[in-house]
């Protein structure tokens, strides 16, 4: 008996629960939450929005800089360029931006950013985006509001020094006239930008929402479904894609059986990928692909290889042996990274000495969403590739898809919808790249999907590691010495495979940066290869 799939996407299973989402709308938007006047660039087909910063004539409004644009209607629209994966940074890069402007969130307008350069920095890693630059997008609004408020100053004819911003107005405190942003718009978006240096900032007693608790803006957009993931991206005509990939880094594919997929319903195409070569990086693995009009097809599909693989240089790695030979290297001396005082004297004259040691195992990055992207590449003018995926870093996918296809990096447009989760995995392109080279390949567009199982066998994994901790004590129970040696294989070795020792970013939150104060500290590090993908 064949199974015959039905088409039922993700958004028609939710609405076909039945579930009434009016009162949880009510719950948030009685909290003060607006109604989110956009989402994330993930909507395939749809042209670029004519209100983006990043394209908008600075005749048609105030665009001072690439994150914001104000019309004359009042609607500020402010870009997002980093990646919302349910930490909530559309809800606070934007509202920071907003509460230095003096702003009226009612009118703010959120887009996400492409990838794109002109943002600087766009990878959403290492929980940094707003301590990173808090100040850096203060400085974005505060531009704008100076040359607000100089255009009010011209037309009030007052001082500058007696104006304000409030509430998306430009307020003369003693008379308390004001002036709507709209009104200024034009006239301020005609003004020269003051320089970086000359901005000034608000005080930070001044700002409102810096520390207040406030709604998730794209609440509404989560409950009502219609928050676009990358799974829900869909353009006409687009196939699905489901590898199958080397169980081990730097295996290959020996035999699998084409025509036995290609009978599966729903199958269109059959295609090995290239297995790459160390450094592996953001490479995709290889393998073969089955792309099917729907994801059950493809899965059904890829069933039917019953492929086989060579194991390759990993093939032998066994993670239990490696944790002997990992506590091994953390129980002797080690590279010394870090050193204060006389750590060996501390351990040798002390009243009591304690000793642990620590394993955590290869670690998966388990996202609730597993990695998706989907590609669509053109032959038209030499080439070009558009992309949606739920990525943590579009500058990243579009020089991986650029070099992947022979492009340059121009010629790649990388869309970012919300993501289900990332934790660092999705800042990683090489789903984005089998997508795009699926496409290419075929000649349509493609979505691929990881399973569950995809993405753990194939994550670029939390290290291995053990850590060897030794403190000192003295008579009155005070510590004065502290020994941390680790073993492990780093990130850098996904890049650089002879890379054996920690770098300092591998070795930050408790390692390098002990926040207690000890008299006599020292750091080791013994080598440790990778046998997987470090990430």
């Amino acid at each position: 008996m064949k199974s015959t799939p039905a088409m039922i996407t993700r958004r028609m299973f939710i609405n076909g629960l039945g579930l009434s989402t009016a009162g949880l709308y009510f719950g948030l938007y009685a909290y003060g939450a607006t109604k989110p006047t956009s989402e994330p660039s993930g909507k395939a087909g749809v042209k670029p929005d004519p209100e983006r910063p990043e394209i908008e004539k600075a005749a048609s409004g105030l665009n001072p800089n690439v994150f914001l644009h104000l019309a004359s209607t009042g609607v500020l629209s402010i870009v997002c360029h980093r990646s919302e994966m349910g930490q909530g940074i559309r809800s606070s890069l934007p509202v920071l931006i907003a509460d230095e402007l003096g702003a009226d969130m009612a009118q703010v307008k959120i887009v996400q950013g492409d990838g794109n350069k002109a943002y600087g920095d766009q990878n959403t890693d290492g929980s940094n985006s707003v301590r990173s630059i808090y100040d850096e997008m203060r400085k974005v609004a505060a531009t704008a509001r100076e040359m607000l408020v100089a255009a009010a100053a011209k037309r009030l004819n007052v001082e500058a020094t007696t104006l304000t911003t409030e509430n998306h107005f430009v307020v003369h405190k003693p008379s308390s006239r004001k002036i709507a942003f709209g009104e200024l718009a034009i006239e301020a978006g005609k003004l020269e930008i003051p320089k970086p240096d000359a901005v000034r900032l608000r005080p930070q007693s001044e700002l409102k929402k810096v520390g207040v608790q406030m709604p998730l803006l794209d609440g509404p957009a989560y409950v009502a479904g219609t928050a676009q993931f990358g799974a829900d991206v869909s353009v006409p005509g687009m196939l699905v894609a489901v590898i199958a990939r080397p169980p081990v880094v730097g295996g290959k594919i020996k035999k699998f059986n084409k025509a036995a997929a290609m009978k599966v319903r729903g199958v269109k195409h059959v295609v090995e990928l290239p297995h790459p070569k160390a450094p592996y990086g953001f490479q995709p693995w290889g393998g073969v692909a089955v792309l099917a009009e729907h994801t059950w097809g493809a899965m059904k599909g890829r069933e039917a290889l019953q492929a086989t693989w060579t194991a390759g240089p990993n093939g032998s790695y066994n993670s239990a042996s490696f944790r002997k030979t990992l506590s091994a290297s953390a129980n002797a001396k080690g590279t010394q990274l870090r050193n204060v005082g006389d750590v060996d004297e501390a351990i040798k004259s002390a009243a009591q000495v304690i000793e642990a040691e620590y394993y955590v195992p290869h670690l998966p990055h388990v996202s609730m969403e597993p990695p998706v992207a989907l590609a669509k590449f053109s032959r038209a003018k030499g080439g070009s590739c558009e992309v949606w995926a739920a990525t943590q870093n579009p500058q990243a996918a579009q020089t991986e898809v650029a070099r992947v296809l022979g492009i340059p990096e121009s010629r790649v447009t990388v869309h970012v919808t919300f993501l289900g989760g990332g934790f660092g995995r999705k800042s990683k392109a090489d789903f984005c790249s089998e997508a795009a080279l699926l496409s290419k390949k075929v000649g349509k567009p493609v979505r691929v999907q990881f399973t569950r199982p995809d993405d753990i066998h194939n994550d670029y994994l939390n290290t291995v590691n053990v850590s060897k901790l030794t403190a000192s004590l003295d008579a009155k129970g005070k510590v004065t010495g502290w020994r941390h040696r680790t073993a492990f294989p780093p990130i850098a070795s996904t890049f650089a495979p002879n890379m054996v020792l920690p770098q300092a970013g591998d070795l930050q939150q408790g390692v390098l940066d002990l926040a207690i104060s000890v008299p006599n500290v020292r750091a080791e590090s013994g080598k440790a290869e990778a046998h997987v993908r470090v990430g």
